[in-house]
């Protein structure tokens, strides 16, 4: 992200009558704006929560402490002696010449644990079972003939010929030491069939000491792709993830919007399918279109407490609740639902997209403007100067003025002049896009950078130069609009290939 585009500004706010608190938990007096209930969500993007590498987007891998991670897309960008492998960057494999027999004999080996089979050592009957008319050799790990019916006490079974024949030295339940058993074939066992038994990953021994399948489960072992885990049952229900904005999901290759968050409102933990939005009309009735980390994303009410309806559009009232604004900002003295955006074109009725407090917090709302109309690089004062609320403080030549106004925008085609469409941040650390002084740095889309300003859009974003962008037609090709890490602790929308 280009530093020099981030830029940071104090904003003094005349859009309310008076002082106003957090939407949530505050007083809502006459007079406030307020902002609706934010959950505690991460985008799938970097950090999202694996197992496996197949638990990544193509091109992450599994880090064992940071979740899906990614530190590399070609060999140059790994240090001297590495190479990339999905994502990460490992030290080349150390070839091999064929390696030579294991064994010849079952005395090389580990029996009756393990035996000589074609030259290498591999598990015995112990740990393999025998096929139907045989039973396992518990002395030698190999199937021998097997006597049906089995034989009794007093007996013992030919492996050569497969008949019981009196045995003396057979053995009585009685006769064996504590923790064995008498087995069919006359001998002391342990009373434990598994002891001794290592079974192949996926198996577990069962009572009659042989390995078998262990039961799916997908809390452990995951679900495919087009299915979601219930965690009640551990099995995989093939009706949850459907694909379809607000579904639940695992990851974000399950998702028809590419993007799967993780939602935790009080006790309630959820994980969605959601897309980035400016104003309610992105997103579907009974979704709400909220703020968080740098842009706003469509959730869905059902994830919520009773009252988030999300079902009240711009200048309808805001609900017995206060929560029921599908922009999530209610003008709590009008009882009015306000309209969210990051460009003019998400408002009605003139207003205009400005900064305006919320809360706590300031967020990107229609508002008709209040005194001054300034457009993007007419020299302000203040804040109040500007149509979109936003003076940043780089100065007009000639002016005497400390700053210049910047309008919201999506795209650099949104900005005249010089102007590119980069990040702003306000003094509580909101982000919003707007149009600033840009100047093109040498790197093209998909280039590796490390900030905005080697990049000719402006944009790094996870380490890739991109485009800024709001929806997906904002975005050349196929690509999608969707929230990456700008490297400084926030998100932003850039333009990514769908198989990023």
């Amino acid at each position: 992200m280009d530093r020099r585009l981030i830029w940071l500004i104090s904003l003094f706010i005349l859009g309310c009558e008076d002082g106003s608190t957090e939407g949530n938990g505050g007083d809502q007096s006459p007079g406030q704006l307020v902002d609706a209930l934010l959950p505690d969500a991460l985008p799938d993007v970097m950090g999202a929560p694996c197992r496996l590498n197949s638990d990544c987007d193509p091109g992450f891998y599994c880090h064992p402490e940071r979740g899906c991670a990614f530190d590399c897309r070609v060999d140059r960008d790994c240090p001297p002696g590495t190479q990339c492998e999905s994502g990460e960057c490992n030290a080349p494999p150390t070839p091999v010449d064929a390696a030579p027999p294991q064994c010849q004999t079952d005395d090389e080996c580990m029996p009756p644990h393990t035996i000589c089979l074609r030259e290498v050592c591999a598990s015995g009957c112990l740990a393999r079972g025998c096929d139907e008319g045989t039973d396992c050799d518990r002395e030698t790990g190999r199937c021998i003939a097997s006597c049906t019916p089995s034989c009794s006490n007093g007996e013992r079974c030919n492996p050569d010929t497969g008949t019981c024949e009196p045995d003396s030295q057979s053995c009585r339940d009685v006769d064996c030491a504590p923790g064995e058993r008498c087995d069919d074939q006359g001998e002391c066992v342990s009373s434990n069939p598994c002891e001794g038994i290592n079974c192949p990953p996926g198996e577990a021994c069962g009572s009659d000491g042989r390995c078998a399948p262990v039961a799916a489960d997908c809390r452990r072992d995951g679900c495919p792709d087009n299915q979601v885990c219930d965690p009640d049952t551990g099995r995989c229900d093939p009706n949850a993830a459907d694909g379809t904005l607000g579904s639940d999901c695992q990851r974000a290759a399950q998702c028809d919007t590419a993007m799967c968050i993780d939602v935790q409102i009080g006790e309630r933990r959820s994980t969605v399918c959601s897309k980035p939005c400016c104003g309610e009309a992105d997103c579907p009735v009974g979704f709400g279109c909220l703020y968080l980390g740098g842009l706003r994303l469509c959730l869905p009410s059902r994830v919520y407490p009773p009252g988030y309806d999300f079902d009240a559009s711009v200048n309808q009232s805001c609900g017995a609740s206060g929560n029921a604004c599908r922009s999530g900002l209610c003008d709590v003295r009008a009882d009015r639902c306000l309209g969210a955006c990051c460009t003019d074109r998400e408002c009605i009725g003139g207003e205009a997209c400005r900064w305006l407090t919320a809360g706590n917090a300031i967020r990107a709302m229609c508002d008709l403007p209040l005194l001054g109309d300034g457009r993007t690089g007419t020299p302000c004062g203040s804040e109040i100067d500007c149509r979109s609320g936003v003076c940043i403080p780089v100065p007009v030549p000639n002016s005497g003025l400390p700053g210049r106004c910047a309008d919201m925008c999506c795209t650099h085609g949104d900005c005249p002049g010089d102007s590119g469409c980069g990040q702003v941040q306000a003094f509580d650390g909101t982000l919003t896009s707007a149009c600033v002084p840009l100047v093109p740095g040498p790197g093209a889309d998909d280039d590796r950078c490390g900030i905005g300003d080697s990049c000719a859009s402006g944009l790094c974003a996870d380490g890739v130069c991109r485009q800024p962008c709001c929806r997906d037609a904002d975005c050349a090709g196929d690509r999608r609009c969707l929230p990456r890490n700008n490297g400084e602790g926030t998100l932003v929308r850039a333009c990514v290939p769908r198989d990023d």
